[in-house]
This record gives C-alpha cells, sequence and structure tokens, in this order.
C-alpha cells in the first residue's frame, strides 16, 4: 500500500511535470510567435533590426539588414557584411570657373558661385565603414571687370596704348581680371611767344590735346580765350571727355613784347645812337632825331636847329633834336604832290633809322591814354609844373618852326610832333603837346613848317 501510495504520488508529479512542460513550451512557442510578429512588425514599419543604436554620426545594427532613407537622392542598405555607416560632413571651397577635384568630389570648370551640396557612398570608405560623405562646397567669384580710363602720357607705366589686362588675386585666391581700353591723353605743349611791334593782343591758335587710341564719343574743350594780351601769361584748362571719364590738360600761353627798352638802342644816317622805351604795345624812340642823312645817305634838305639858350650844340640836339618839314620828314622833296614810298605793310620810313618809321595818326592817338604830364621830359624844360613823364616818352618841348616868317616859337611850351597822314594837299596831321594843357591836340598843320620827328619801330 504504502509503495503504491509511493507509485501514485510519483505519477502525479510526473504529470505535473509534463503538464508544466506542456505550458513551458506553450509559453515559449508564445513568446516567439510574440518576437516574430514583433520582428515583423517593426521591420515594416521602421526597417530596423530589433536591436540597433546610434550614436554621434555612426549607425549600426545586430546583423540585421535594414533600410534607412538618407535624402530623397540616396537609398542606402546597412547589411550583416558591414554593421558600421559613418557619416562625415566635408566643409571647403572654390573658385568659380575653376575645376573642383578633391576629396573624391568632382565638379566641372563651369561652376559659378554659390553654395553646393553633393554626396558620395563609399563600401568601404574611411576606416573600412562603409561611409557617407556629404560635401558642403562654397565657390567664391571670380570678378571679370570691363572699364575705360583716360590718362596722361606720363602716366601710362607699363600699359599700352588701348586694351590692357589686370589679374589681381582676392582674398580667397580667386582671380579678378580687369580688362582696361586705356585712352592716352597727349596734352599740348606750353606756348611762349613774342608778338610783333604795335600789337597789343595776339589772336590764339591752340592746338588740340590727342587722344589714342580715339575713343567714341569724345568732346575736348577748353576756356581760351579769343586772344591773349601781350606781355602776360594765360593759363588755358583743356578738358578731354569720354563717357563718364574727364581729364585735364593745363596748357600756359606767355607772349611777350619784342625787345625795346634798356640796352635796346637804334642808330640813324649820321651813326647817332637813340634810347628806346616801349609805351603801351608800340616801341619808340626816346628822343626826338636830329639826323642830317637819311639811312641811304642822302642829305636832308633843311633841318631846322632851335637853339636852346645854356646848352652847347650837342646838347641841344640830343635834348630837343631838329624840326623838319614834313616833306624832308617823309622824305619827299619840298611841296611834292606824290605819296610818300612805303614799306610792305604801308609805312614810311622817312627821315627815321632803318626798320622805323613815322608814326601814322593812329599810333600818335594810342598815346592819348597818357596825360601830357606824363608824356613830357621831366626836368627844367617844360615851363610851369614839373612833368611826371610816367610813360617814359621823354617829349622835348622843342616849340615850332614856322616857314612864312623863318622864326622858331613856343620852345619849352610846347611839342609838335607830324605824323605821316595827310589832312590836305598842304597839311598832315600832327600831336601837339601844350604845357599849358593836359590834353593832347591832334590836328592838320601846313606841311611847309618845321615840327619835330618821333620813331616808331616796324
Amino acid at each position: 500500500m504504502g509503495s503504491l501510495r509511493c507509485y501514485h504520488h510519483l505519477k502525479k508529479i510526473c504529470i505535473y511535470i509534463k503538464l508544466a512542460f506542456i505550458d513551458v513550451n506553450k509559453y515559449i512557442s508564445f513568446i516567439i510567435l510574440l518576437l516574430i510578429i514583433i520582428s515583423v512588425e517593426t521591420r515594416a514599419q521602421s526597417g530596423f533590426a530589433s536591436a540597433h543604436g546610434e550614436m554621434a554620426s555612426v549607425s549600426y545594427s545586430l546583423g540585421q539588414t535594414f533600410y534607412k532613407q538618407y535624402s530623397q537622392q540616396l537609398a542606402i542598405n546597412e547589411g550583416i557584411e558591414q554593421a558600421y555607416l559613418v557619416r562625415e560632413t566635408i566643409v571647403d571651397d572654390g573658385c568659380e570657373y575653376t575645376p573642383y577635384n578633391n576629396f573624391n568630389f568632382q565638379y566641372g570648370d563651369t561652376l559659378t558661385s554659390g553654395t553646393y551640396t553633393k554626396q558620395n557612398y563609399s563600401h568601404q570608405a574611411t576606416y573600412n565603414y562603409d561611409s557617407v560623405s556629404i560635401l558642403l562646397l562654397t565657390v567664391h567669384p571670380q570678378h571679370f571687370t570691363t572699364d575705360t580710363i583716360l590718362v596722361h602720357e606720363n602716366e601710362l607705366g607699363e600699359n599700352e596704348p588701348g586694351e590692357n589686362r589686370d589679374t589681381l588675386t582676392s582674398q580667397f585666391g580667386c582671380d579678378s581680371v580687369i580688362s582696361k581700353m586705356t585712352y592716352v591723353v597727349f596734352c599740348p605743349e606750353d606756348i611762349e611767344d613774342t608778338a610783333a611791334y604795335g600789337v597789343e593782343n595776339v589772336p590764339l591758335a591752340l592746338r588740340e590735346p590727342s587722344v589714342l587710341p580715339v575713343p567714341t564719343p569724345l568732346r575736348i574743350m577748353s576756356d581760351a580765350p579769343p586772344s591773349v594780351e601781350v606781355g602776360t601769361s594765360r593759363p588755358v584748362v583743356w578738358q578731354i571727355i569720354s563717357n563718364s571719364d574727364t581729364l585735364e590738360c593745363t596748357q600756359n600761353v606767355v607772349v611777350h613784347f619784342p625787345p625795346c627798352g634798356g640796352d635796346f638802342t637804334v642808330f640813324d644816317g649820321d651813326s647817332n645812337a637813340y634810347e628806346t622805351v616801349r609805351v603801351g604795345a608800340d616801341c619808340w624812340i626816346r628822343q626826338n632825331i636830329y639826323t642830317t642823312l637819311y639811312s641811304n645817305g642822302d642829305t636832308v634838305d633843311t633841318p631846322v636847329l632851335y637853339p636852346y639858350p645854356g646848352l652847347d650844340t650837342t646838347r641841344n640836339l640830343q635834348i630837343f633834336g631838329l624840326l623838319y618839314d614834313w616833306y624832308a620828314a617823309v622824305n619827299l622833296p619840298k611841296n611834292s604832290t606824290e605819296n610818300p614810298i612805303v614799306n610792305a605793310d604801308g609805312e614810311v620810313q622817312g627821315v627815321c633809322p632803318t626798320g622805323w618809321h613815322l608814326p601814322s595818326l593812329t599810333e600818335l592817338e594810342r598815346l592819348a591814354t597818357w596825360s601830357a604830364s606824363d608824356l613830357k621830359l621831366e626836368g627844367e624844360y617844360w615851363i610851369g609844373d614839373p612833368p611826371g613823364n610816367g610813360s617814359g616818352f621823354s617829349a622835348a618841348p622843342s616849340g615850332i618852326y614856322y616857314a612864312d616868317e623863318e622864326i622858331p616859337k613856343y620852345l619849352r611850351a610846347s611839342a609838335h610832333f607830324w605824323s605821316v597822314n595827310s589832312a590836305t594837299q598842304e597839311s598832315a596831321y600832327k600831336m601837339v603837346i601844350s604845357a599849358m594843357c593836359e590834353n593832347l591836340l591832334y590836328c592838320g598843320h601846313q606841311k611847309q613848317d618845321g615840327c619835330s620827328v618821333r620813331c616808331v619801330k616796324d
């Protein structure tokens, strides 16, 4: 009984154990089934194996193939043959229009400036792991500039007239090319000239600046006056304008008076020496003529010496000169009805030295810009107030000789100077400076009477 009871107990235990194993198998089967379902569901939803992880730029799996989407263009299948995927971002820059070939990335030479992103997948790349490389490429621009410039001749440097190219390097190492159309301005030279005698203003005939090559459009202008006053310096500013470029040239114009005054002396037919003086634009002999010979050696007809008390003949001649009738002054026979001989400029030499002539009425009238006092010889020769002689003309009060009366008159009181111009057949114009008047007088006078002669340079 006892043994049987024990057997039954053992049998119950075995049954319980068997049932337990059956329950365990159920549970195991259920768990396996559940895992399969979860695995299938997980794979269907995310593509990852049940055991996986991610840290920094590396993702990995434990032997299960899975799918991961990195971008719309790149799909990566990670498999059991390599569990790790390495991702790296590369930042680089380059220059526009320059071929790029670095980090296994290539771009052609037509790349324009901007920011570019490109990805490369490698099965065995960095550290022998699968890898994805992402290039962030910044392309810096190159500058291509065309410009036009105007430069002075002395600023040309190494450039040449026409097109020139300069290559400059920017801060990113990218070349910038500047194409310059260089127009070279050649400024006109300064003008230094000497005017003719008797000329107060000289018309300006200026040469314009030149430009090579000739740009289009081109404007050249200046502030040049129509003429320049003799004895002055005048800067002329030229403006050369092409498109938006403007360049200036300064041309100095100087017109000198011809030689006169100082050591500039002249000799008559008798070899007498005379000082000269410039009054206005005219160069005058500073003394009254006292020659007895024409420059060709012929004798002058009947000059009159007006004796001055207290002076010897030589000193008298040097200060007061001789008095000539108009015919002798212009070198015509007495009472001649012919016209005097003139040179190419219409001037009459007469009794004057070679290269000099009797003044015209116009030339005598130009002296009227001065007062009588400023035209008179200084000293005690004139009666009345002492003269100023500011002009330097130094008119001596030689008076006048009346042929009908055969006597001289008005010594120290007046000076009478012949012009070459006839007033009538018997008279010619003269200029009178009087001790009693500050104004000059111009009038006709009988040609047979004697007046002083002053000569003016041709």
